[in-house]
């Protein structure tokens, strides 16, 4: 039967016998327009234990909107969240959306028109305010577009992460918000203390959001395309509800393991987000097995993954991260570094051929390439969205 894993800006389509297919996983289907914009309005309307959105705001309320740049559908997200707020009397130049992270380009056009946009800067120490101190005696810095602000509105998009476990609007305020020595401190402390150190961090980010004064939040749940679900309320209720519904919806439960896993990887996702869909394939391939990941991520290669591609010999990957944990794409590096020790790795990406290689990864000139490598697997197992996907095997639990 024809099996398809979508890419950025193009979709592969493989002939495979039913019993070597083991199987397809794509994801959840999303909303976009009036549709998606109809139920974000339901959700600030009747949040999760807390007022409407329009209750907690009064007019002359200077609102600054921190948003995860990972969201999907964003401009059309803020164009109703917008809206609200305007017909709550926030006037328009009185609200900025300030982004953790670069914008897709296509995007920066479409912001609500009239309202500031800024990125933040990790690097940035003018940009930042003196917030308070935490239990933990952390001196907190935040930009202080988000520190000045009368009411600050996180949106996060609900996904895992390699360090933290989670991500959403509550670490879109902390760390997202913060400096470079803070998220490194963060990323070391975690490291070290494997899911006690993630556990204090997701701790950590919700006590900076209580400092803040941040009550509301808004959590979106992706889709294979659009958006899942949209969360708004009280931020524990948000978290619990939303964590929920990403394990509902992204997790992917194959019979057995596979030769072969082509995983696609959602546009824009970057280098984090092909070492995600690695890990989500090292979790469906055999030991020895053959991972093609699809991607369009380009760009340079952080500090942590540079280590990678200096490594001494393949075997020596995981050993070359030692010093870096406190590096921004550290998460990232283990996982990829996990990945080259479970399987060998295939990459169509915009890295470029020898930068693929210079990491002990295969690199494919075009996607089709990986038709050949389908045609000569045993059993093949086909993930759209892989860098969402948290895979399991159903073998695994007898």
């Amino acid at each position: 039967m024809p099996a398809t894993v979508n890419y950025p800006g193009g979709s592969l389509v493989l002939p495979l016998e039913d019993a070597k297919l083991v199987g397809v996983w794509s994801g959840p289907p999303g909303r976009s327009g009036d549709d998606l914009g109809d139920e974000i309005r339901h959700a600030l309307e009747h949040p999760l234990d807390f007022p409407a959105l329009r209750l907690a705001v009064v007019p002359g309320d200077r609102v600054t909107i921190a948003v995860d740049p990972l969201v999907p559908e964003l401009p059309s997200v803020l164009a109703t969240v917008v809206g609200v707020l305007e017909s709550s009397g926030i006037e328009r130049d009185a609200i900025r959306v300030l982004s953790t992270g670069p914008l897709r380009p296509d995007w920066e056009t479409q912001m609500p028109a009239g309202v500031a946009l800024g990125v933040h800067d990790i690097d940035d120490r003018e940009a930042m305010s003196y917030l308070a101190t935490t239990s933990r005696d952390r001196r907190i810095y935040l930009n202080r577009l988000a520190a000045d602000a009368d009411f600050v509105l996180p949106i996060g998009r609900i996904s895992r992460d390699g360090l933290l476990g989670a991500r959403g609007p509550w670490t879109t305020i902390f760390p997202g918000l913060s400096d470079r020595d803070t998220k490194r401190d963060l990323a070391k402390n975690a490291v070290k203390n494997g899911a006690d150190g993630a556990k204090a961090v997701l701790e950590e980010s919700e006590e900076v959001g209580w400092l803040l004064g941040n009550q509301f939040q808004i959590a979106v749940v992706p889709g294979s395309t659009g958006v899942a679900g949209v969360f708004a309320g009280a931020s524990s209720a948000v978290k619990a509800s939303s964590l929920d519904a990403l394990d509902a919806a992204w997790t992917f439960r194959a019979d057995r393991r596979a030769d072969l896993v082509v995983v696609g990887v959602s546009p824009q996702a970057g280098f984090e987000g092909v070492s995600a869909a690695f890990a989500t394939g090292t979790a469906l391939v055999r030991r020895g097995g053959k991972i093609v990941a699809l991607s369009d991520a380009t760009g340079p290669y952080g500090p942590a993954t540079m280590r990678l591609a200096n490594a001494e010999s393949p075997g020596s990957t995981q050993t070359s991260l030692r010093g870096a944990e406190g590096e921004v794409d550290f998460p990232a590096a283990q996982q990829l570094a996990a990945a080259l020790a479970w399987a060998d790795l295939f990459l169509s990406s915009g890295f470029g051929l020898d930068a693929v290689e210079d990491l002990g990864i295969i690199p494919l000139s075009k996607p089709d390439e990986a038709r050949r490598l389908a045609a000569s697997s045993p059993q093949v197992t086909l993930v759209n969205n892989a860098d969402l996907t948290l895979g399991q095997i159903a073998e695994d639990d007898e």
